[in-house]
């Protein structure tokens, strides 16, 4: 870990600025005063930009040959979602989390998941742009988790804002719709059949949904996030070209467990 850490300090220390941003954001003192908390949360997002912008000038480009002076650089284009609006978004639903979120030790451990798992991000996110011909297979493995923990501080958040439960299903729909498309374009697998499992998925979710009746809005969210988990899982074995049903029952045997457990608590 004190390797990575050597390896990665500029990606260390953006990950600690923004564990004194999300401290700071928990802060009585800044928590209770929503002008106070927005600038703060405005200087996360200029360190997240910064480092974006930076890291895209200082890595996405290699040389052809070593007897060139040719630059080939990675088209940002392509990778817009998961390379820059995805640690925005991930940024943002931690931030509105911390703002909804009434418990302080919640808060703390979302603090600290959070840090790591953007240190993780933008760690594979430059382990990718050093690959300038592919995508590197950890960073649609760590963007996939973060997208699942985006997914769940989403629903926390609007659990507690939206108390009307069709229009909470209206939003839970085509968020979770919108989960999927993004699932399927950052693996290429953005096809007509596949848009159309992605939209039987969501639509299931928000079946579950409807017709249940969960305990606390941190349940739902955790119950919900396990079945889109669930389906993200169940595709990332499929797309890595799988077709054996013993790979397909690790990922339900986890979600069953999971689901026994946030029941049970």
């Amino acid at each position: 870990m004190f390797e990575l850490i050597k390896q990665y300090r500029r990606e260390f220390v953006y990950s600690s600025y923004l564990f004194l941003i999300f401290e700071l954001l928990v802060t009585p003192s800044f928590s209770v005063n929503i002008f106070y908390f927005s600038v703060v949360a405005l200087v996360g997002y200029v360190l997240i930009n910064i480092w974006l912008l930076s890291t895209y000038q200082l890595h996405s480009a290699r040389r052809v040959s070593q007897y060139s002076d040719v630059l080939l650089r990675v088209n940002l284009w392509e990778r817009l979602f998961s390379y820059v609006l995805l640690p925005l978004l991930f940024y943002t639903a931690v931030v509105t989390f911390l703002l909804f979120s009434p418990s302080s030790t919640l808060n703390q451990i979302v603090t600290v998941i959070s840090v790591f798992l953007f240190f993780y991000l933008f760690l594979y996110v430059r382990t990718s742009y050093e690959k300038v011909y592919s995508v590197h297979r950890m960073t649609r493995v760590s963007t996939d988790f973060v997208s699942i923990v985006v997914y769940f501080m989403t629903l926390s958040v609007l659990s507690h804002v939206l108390v009307d439960e069709v229009y909470f299903a209206l939003i839970l729909f085509f968020f979770t719709l919108f989960c999927f498309i993004y699932i399927l374009y950052h693996h290429n697998k953005f096809e007509i059949n596949s848009i159309l499992l992605g939209l039987v998925s969501a639509v299931v979710i928000t079946f579950v949904y409807y017709n249940s009746n969960f305990a606390g809005p941190y349940a739902l969210s955790a119950i919900l996030s396990v079945l889109y988990y669930l389906v993200v899982s169940l595709w990332n074995v499929r797309f890595s070209g799988s077709t054996a049903l013993g790979d397909y029952i690790p990922p339900v045997m986890y979600s069953v467990m999971a689901i026994i457990l946030i029941l049970g608590l």
